[in-house]
């Protein structure tokens, strides 16, 4: 019975590891038992609670308290936005796709962006700034000290700039597509829906991207202020 036991957990551990590695929506059951709508929901609901939460003690505190209880909060948001993008790994890419269920029907690279920033509680217009050039979408979003353009600059030049810019989660706006590039500890990551193979929403380590690599121009905002205003202002309807 004990080996029953030890080897059905090594089973479990084993399949987690696989299913939270950069390629596990690669494999059978991904969607179906580990990263299912069900506990998508339950991620999203849980997120509504700690706007109303955070809403509820910003609206109480003073100038100072305010300022630590956004970041405070901007942090936490971050952290719930990656946990989200592992349900939306493998979900299929197409042009015209605007599925909002993870891992059913297609998705498109606009509409990815806009539907993780809604889910995760940003009052936004996701159907408008979908369908935005990107880089209005980030202009709208990012307050412009926090946005950078790049023009015809190579992209190992851009990834430092974005290092110097600090670990958070930014916006990418390219020729003609978008995204989002996470930095943590010095380590850059794009996750998007692309139209190149494998065809669905991956993550890849940013320096290796060919559609970052092969678009002339870039826009990058980082997640600040403005965007978690509008955060709030969700949380006040």
């Amino acid at each position: 019975m004990k080996k029953i036991i030890f080897f059905t957990l090594l089973f479990i551990f084993t399949l987690l590891a696989i299913y939270q590695s950069p390629n596990g929506y690669l494999f059978w059951g991904y969607h179906r038992f580990f990263y299912t709508n069900t506990a998508y929901k339950t991620l999203t609901d849980s997120i509504q609670s700690f706007q109303k939460e955070t809403q509820y003690k910003f609206l109480k505190a003073n100038k100072n308290e305010k300022v630590q209880i956004l970041a405070d909060a901007q942090q936490k948001i971050i952290q719930n936005i990656l946990e989200m993008f592992n349900f939306w790994y493998g979900t299929d890419w197409d042009m015209n796709g605007t599925s909002q269920i993870p891992g059913e029907g297609k998705i498109a690279c606009g509409y990815f962006v806009t539907t993780i920033l809604r889910d995760a509680g940003f009052q936004i217009n996701r159907i408008k700034l979908a369908q935005y050039a990107s880089e209005k979408m980030i202009v709208e979003l990012i307050h412009k000290k926090n946005i950078k353009r790049f023009q015809q600059v190579e992209l190992n030049k851009i990834l430092l700039e974005v290092q110097k810019m600090g670990n958070g989660l930014y916006l990418v706006g390219l020729d003609t597509h978008t995204g989002f590039l996470l930095c943590q500890n010095q380590e850059l990551t794009f996750i998007h829906s692309t139209r190149s193979p494998p065809r669905c929403v991956i993550q890849e380590v940013a320096a290796n991207s060919e559609s970052l690599q092969n678009s002339a121009y870039k826009i990058i905002g980082k997640i600040d202020e403005k965007l978690m205003q509008k955060w709030l202002e969700k949380a006040q309807k």
